[in-house]
């Protein structure tokens, strides 16, 4: 009905000499009336509209002359022209006020010059009007009708549900008439006979029905998957995938054939990046550990899948899902302090690594891309989490009975599983060279490269697992151990008696990896040997868990670096959850065990050297040395690096290297001199910026170890003012044992990045 009437009041409104405005009574002058504004600040065209927007004599407020509902333009019918409206004011006018014939003569020519360019206009606008009211019905009736077939409910027509009603209306047709006829015992019995067929077939029909439902239902529910989806189609489309990984059956098979190749290679990288940092890990009771057999056997590693980053330009980057399990042959040495000097090799320990299962995902990187084969200038791997690993440690007949083995076993165990572990996940990372930098330039982008350090502090966590449990409540004595680089881990103190503790401690963490790097934070509950109180003053003895400390783990978490290096200068807070499941399960450790609270702010290495600092970190670099040959050996000769902080007291040694005697040319009669070569970079933490760094190159003997030269570097001079805070270059060694005019050199680099800045302002700096 409201589109019939404002049809209707949009065609009457056409058919009077004026026809409705559309303009609103405040608006300004139609550009085109000539006249401009009438008084009072209203065009003449606002001006009509005023005077029609009253309506005819005698019509209805609510009738057809009523605004349009689909366009809202003001309509009206009856002589409203312009010049009758001006006529109709001039013959208002009080008789004073009235003029002479002539002003009424052009009174009445300004009222024509009105009408025409009135007519002009609405003519426009009428045009305007008709297409706008045309498109509004056309958009309303398609809506309507739009909107009716969603609204319309299913049809839907059951055989069994006709049957039904059939049976209904015949039950009816019969009791109608039993009333109307009121028939015999006889022909009622002869009706329900007749009857019965027809309610059997009902039921049939209804159980049928029922059945082939359910049977659909159920083959609707089952999921086909690949084999069954080949079965049915007798092969898979080309143009179906399951997963953006690719299954890589023909490199299985190519691992197959080129495994006792590959294995002696993976073997070996194994024992070299190995060993160094069982090495340093070893507890003073070790005095040498090492790889006694070392290989994975006939079985290959097998690939599940390969995942290839497509947005990542100038370089090629693959994930691998790789799984390993065979019938390894990896066993280690172990000689414990004492025994070895007693009885040599015959005293070692030998532990055996059985029922080996491996599996973890391996980021591969080619980069550079050259025009050079094999296309790429190095191969860069590392693992992306932790992987899953299970193995025996089988000890044998271990020397010094079952008290040795098991003091090995909780070393060397918690050792595999978690710290060698983590040191082959990133940003731990192999780099090997497959062109010379001559054609690839500077590959050291590549390796491992501190680029800024990390303020963390560990605020508090809550609602943490009752470890301690007593007759007065539950409590624990919870800590916190954190680490981005298994190399250094730090702990905070530990709160006694809480479920909430605070610990309020800062510590620096250098960053090489700012986009994907983590920081890993594990809670344990303190346990001491000393006795404690329970209830009404019992006393008991916990137990200990492991040789180096009661400790239990409450639980796990995981933080990012991206948010804090995003925001660089800047301290953010945030809460993570604390689970306990392992740093390799799908979605990390999990939660359920609290909450912790950490803040941190990023700092990048451009602000972090110089004066400025109290504290810092200083990375140590020996590359080589030269001048062994002047000491006259004439057999082998075993070295080592050693390096102290004289202040803070804290030493640290490299491998040793076997030097072999020189060789004199017999022709140029010159010593040809091997130097030895170290690749190790040394890293001391919380390092006062006023201490002194002391290199000492010391050869090794049965009876003592013997220094044979000796560098001293104060930090403040020869590292910290340097540009950079950093210095490469070779060092004269002294206090040598070399005769008169000769001497050793020492190839370093040495590197310093401040933690703590002399005024405190870590955030101007950034």
């Amino acid at each position: 009905m409201g589109l019939l009437k404002s049809r209707k009041s949009v065609s009457r409104g056409s058919e009077g000499k004026g026809s409705p405005g559309v303009q609103d009574v405040t608006s300004p002058a139609s550009p085109l009336s000539p006249e401009g504004p009438a008084p009072g600040g209203l065009s003449p065209i606002g001006a009509t509209n005023a005077a029609q927007a009253q309506g005819p004599p005698g019509a209805d407020s609510n009738g057809d002359d009523a605004s349009t509902e689909l366009s809202g333009v003001p309509g009206g019918a009856g002589d409203g022209s312009p010049a009758t409206a001006v006529l109709s004011a001039f013959s208002k006018l009080p008789s004073d006020k009235k003029a002479t014939p002539s002003r009424v003569g052009a009174m009445q020519q300004a009222a024509k010059k009105v009408t025409v360019a009135s007519k002009v206009t609405d003519a426009m606008l009428d045009l305007k009007r008709d297409e706008e009211v045309k498109q509004s019905v056309l958009r309303y009736s398609t809506q309507f009708s739009v909107s009716k077939k969603l609204d319309r409910p299913m049809t839907r027509i059951h055989v069994v549900k006709i049957m039904q009603l059939c049976f209904l209306c015949y039950l009816g047709f019969l009791a109608l008439l039993v009333k109307l006829f009121s028939p015999s015992l006889f022909w009622m019995f002869f009706a329900a006979l007749g009857a019965f067929p027809l309610g059997v077939g009902l039921s049939f029909m209804f159980h049928y029905n029922r059945v082939d439902k359910l049977e659909t239902r159920d083959k609707l529910n089952v999921e086909p998957g690949v084999q069954g989806l080949k079965q049915m189609l007798h092969q898979n489309p080309s143009w179906l995938s399951f997963q953006d990984k690719e299954k890589v059956e023909w490199i299985n098979k190519f691992l197959q054939e080129c495994w006792p190749f590959y294995d002696k290679a993976i073997c070996a990288m194994i024992k070299e990046m190995v060993e160094p940092e069982v090495d340093k890990y070893k507890p003073s009771f070790i005095s040498s550990i090492g790889f006694k057999n070392l290989t994975f056997g006939d079985s290959p590693f097998k690939i599940d899948t390969i995942w290839t980053d497509k947005e990542e330009t100038g370089r090629l980057v693959m994930e691998i899902v790789f799984r390993w399990q065979g019938d390894a042959n990896i066993g280690l040495y172990i000689a414990l302090q004492g025994l070895n000097q007693l009885g040599g090799d015959a005293t070692k320990m030998v532990v055996k690594l059985t029922k080996l299962q491996l599996s973890g995902t391996l980021r591969i990187t080619l980069s550079p891309l050259v025009d050079k084969i094999p296309g790429f200038g190095a191969i860069t791997a590392a693992l992306t989490k932790s992987p899953i690993i299970k193995y025996n440690l089988d000890f044998g007949k271990a020397l010094g009975s079952s008290f040795s083995a098991s003091l090995v076993r909780n070393w060397l165990d918690p050792f595999i599983r978690n710290t060698l572990m983590e040191l082959l996940v990133w940003p731990e990372r192999i780099v090997v060279p497959m062109l010379p930098e001559s054609d690839t330039g500077p590959l050291t982008y590549l390796k491992k490269r501190t680029v800024g350090v990390l303020k963390v502090t560990l605020a508090k966590a809550w609602n943490l697992k009752v470890m301690d449990s007593g007759m007065t409540g539950g409590s624990a004595d919870p800590f916190v151990c954190m680490w981005s680089n298994p190399q250094r881990k730090v702990e905070t103190k530990v709160v006694k008696n809480t479920l909430a503790p605070a610990w309020e401690e800062t510590f620096y963490i250098l960053v090489q990896e700012p986009t994907t790097q983590m920081l890993k934070l594990e809670l344990y509950d303190y346990d001491t040997i000393s006795i404690k109180e329970l209830g009404g003053g019992l006393n008991i003895i916990k137990n200990i868990r492991n040789v180096y400390g009661a400790r239990e783990l409450m639980g796990r978490a995981i933080v990012p670096m991206k948010p804090f290096c995003e925001s660089a200068g800047s301290t953010i807070e945030q809460t993570h959850d604390v689970g306990l499941q392992d740093w390799s399960s799908i979605g990390g450790p999990g939660k359920g065990e609290g909450k912790i609270m950490v803040r941190a702010m990023y700092s990048p290495a451009s602000v972090c050297r110089g004066l400025g600092f109290k504290t810092g970190c200083l990375a140590v670099k020996v590359f080589s040395v030269v001048g062994l040959s002047g000491l006259g050996a004439t057999s082998d000769m075993s070295v080592y690096i050693r390096l102290k902080l004289t202040k803070q007291k804290t030493k640290q040694s490299s491998r040793p290297t076997v030097v072999k005697p020189p060789k004199r040319d017999p022709n140029t009669h010159k010593v040809e001199e091997t130097p030895p070569t170290w690749t190790e970079t040394f890293l001391f933490y919380d390092v006062r910026k006023n201490d002194e760094l002391v290199v000492k190159i010391v050869e090794t003997d049965t009876v003592s170890d013997e220094t044979q030269g000796v560098v001293y570097m104060p930090l403040e001079d020869h590292v910290i003012s340097m540009p950079e805070s950093t210095i490469n270059k070779w060092y004269k060694m002294e206090e040598t044992s070399l005769p008169s005019g000769k001497f050793m050199q020492i190839h370093m680099r040495s590197e310093w990045l401040g933690f703590i800045p002399e005024d405190e302002g870590w955030e101007d700096r950034v």
